[in-house]
């Protein structure tokens, strides 16, 4: 059927349309509500959803090493496909110093 309320609690995400994902077996939790401590999504129709092993947990953390996007929303211009795109999963929600190699200018 679908359709039941998940509400998970933690801190940190991100309100802003798109930025914030819940999966269920590899299938979009739809987020209903969301506050920088919460969110709740309504979960989809078990047929939907596939069988999947764990998947992450955590703080996905981005890096573009050398790409720098511009104007008033210059995440907009970044692209995963870039050859200097990094990626990894944190356990947990607090980045403890540079995970790329990152010096300087960076933002966790």
């Amino acid at each position: 059927e679908g359709g039941t309320h998940l509400k998970i609690k933690g801190n940190s995400f991100d309100s802003y349309e798109g930025m914030t994902e819940v999966t269920i077996g590899n299938t979009k939790c739809d987020i209903v509500e969301i506050t920088n401590e919460e969110l709740t999504c309504s979960t989809p129709a078990q047929s939907a959803t596939s069988a999947t092993d764990a998947g992450a947990r955590g703080l996905k953390y981005e890096m573009w090493i050398s790409t720098e996007g511009t104007g008033d929303t210059p995440a907009d211009a970044l692209d995963t496909s870039a050859a200097d795109y990094r990626t990894t999963v944190i356990d947990g929600s607090t980045v403890n110093g540079p995970i790329f190699g990152e010096r300087n200018g960076y933002t966790a």
